[in-house]
């Protein structure tokens, strides 16, 4: 006789069949994290009493045995059995579950927001960009109380940014993920409506790549660490905060690699370390060795450890593997808890100084560091690199992504003459 748990499962194994959104080869993962879920409440509870989506979550979250991705994964699996399918197809349910999730205010919103971002582990940049959003929405609906905004109140918005404030089409899919974010992992209300919303479409352009010469240029009008920075975003191919986040830990001198963690997307990728690097960088890192022996004689020396590690281990902080590569000049007192720490060097400093490098370089293109990477894959295609070596050394997830070079390439090096050359 099938227990009242089994037979929820079994439906929503069928309801899941249905669902062309969520593939065939992930459903069994899905089925699995809704068990692990029942099951974590005591059986003479049945619905009423389980525990709550945030508690569960912490807890798998602080497993070894789980990656991120899974955690991600589990946590898209139970909301929709909540949210969608307990509602649709048991509504008689829901009273028996725990009181709706009620926000009372704004700022309480934006709490929220922090908690699910770095439980599902986003980079502290989509962070700043969610709540920047959601902080923008609340002005626009003029404080309207969070629980009474809608998908109608979404496209006013999105409309708004773009007829009158003009913004981007990359711009206004920036805020568009933001809410669907908010209404979805937050205020838990039904996004379908909002999914329908039509979203400006981004305008095909080719990204900006310097010749080889030009990138000389540029370099020749750098120095110190700026000019190590550039030349390891070029050589490696890194993003300009994928650079920046190097752990000493992630140079591989021996088999002269740079291990890339939690790049674009949350992945580890391996890039080459290239040969002309080895030298400048054994010293810089011999440099930085010094200044964190020096912070460590003054009883500092610690860093910002990834995620919970600082928990599970207290004195990774102070580890020298665990040191950035790229340190800043000077340490910082965290507002919250009084700890000294030093940070790597800041994007923008790097940003500012590539600027005023390429002006002094006389370049009349409107390059910036993440040129460099550009360059990088256009260079290797010159070179005559495999398309599919390129993408693992980018980190692209699509090929489609890194095809883009080979449209630059076709207009760098035209072979067609032109008539006036005849």
């Amino acid at each position: 006789m099938m227990t009242q748990k089994s037979m929820i499962l079994s439906e929503f194994e069928q309801y899941l069949g249905k669902q062309s959104a969520i593939r065939s080869n992930q459903q069994p993962y899905y089925i699995r994290w809704v068990k692990m879920y029942l099951d974590d409440s005591p059986p003479s509870d049945g619905l009423g009493k389980m525990v709550t989506l945030k508690q569960f979550m912490n807890d798998l979250a602080s497993q070894d045995r789980f990656t991120d991705w899974q955690v991600n994964q589990a946590m898209d699996a139970i909301q929709l059995f909540l949210q969608v399918f307990v509602p649709e197809r048991h509504p008689d349910w829901v009273e028996m579950k725990e009181p709706s999730f009620v926000v009372h205010d704004w700022s309480e919103v934006q709490g929220e927001i922090t908690d699910v971002i770095r439980l599902r582990h986003y980079s502290p940049s989509t962070e700043a960009s969610y709540l920047h959003w959601t902080r923008r929405f609340a002005r626009f609906v003029d404080g309207k109380n969070p629980n009474e905004v809608d998908a109608t109140d979404v496209k006013r918005f999105l409309t708004y940014l773009a007829k009158e404030q003009r913004v981007s089409a990359s711009t206004q899919n920036q805020a568009f993920n933001a809410l669907l974010f908010l209404f979805t992992h937050v205020l838990r209300k039904d996004y379908s409506d909002l999914r329908d919303t039509v979203r400006a479409k981004r305008k095909k352009r080719l990204p900006m790549v310097l010749s080889r010469g030009e990138v000389d240029r540029l370099f020749g009008n750098l120095d110190g660490v700026h000019l190590l920075i550039a030349k390891t975003i070029y050589g490696s191919g890194l993003r300009l905060m994928e650079c920046l986040r190097l752990r000493v830990k992630d140079i591989d001198f021996d088999s002269n690699a740079i291990m890339v963690r939690s790049g674009k997307g949350d992945k580890d990728r391996i890039t080459m370390l290239p040969m002309r690097l080895v030298e400048p960088m054994q010293v810089h890192i011999a440099e930085v060795k010094a200044i964190h022996d020096g912070d460590m004689k003054l009883g500092y020396g610690k860093v910002k450890l990834p995620d919970a590690l600082s928990n599970k281990y207290p004195g990774a902080s102070q580890e020298w593997g665990w040191q950035w590569v790229f340190p800043a000049r000077s340490l910082y007192v965290e507002r919250s808890t009084g700890k000294v720490y030093r940070h790597h060097i800041h994007e923008s400093a790097v940003q500012r100084t590539v600027k005023e490098a390429r002006m002094k370089a006389g370049i009349s293109k409107p390059a910036t560091i993440h040129t460099l990477r550009h360059s990088f894959a256009t260079h290797l295609l010159e070179s005559g690199c495999n398309i599919r070596q390129i993408q693992e050394l980018l980190g692209h997830k699509d090929i489609s992504t890194t095809m883009v070079y080979t449209h630059v390439l076709n207009q760098s090096g035209m072979t067609v003459k032109s008539p006036l050359d005849f």
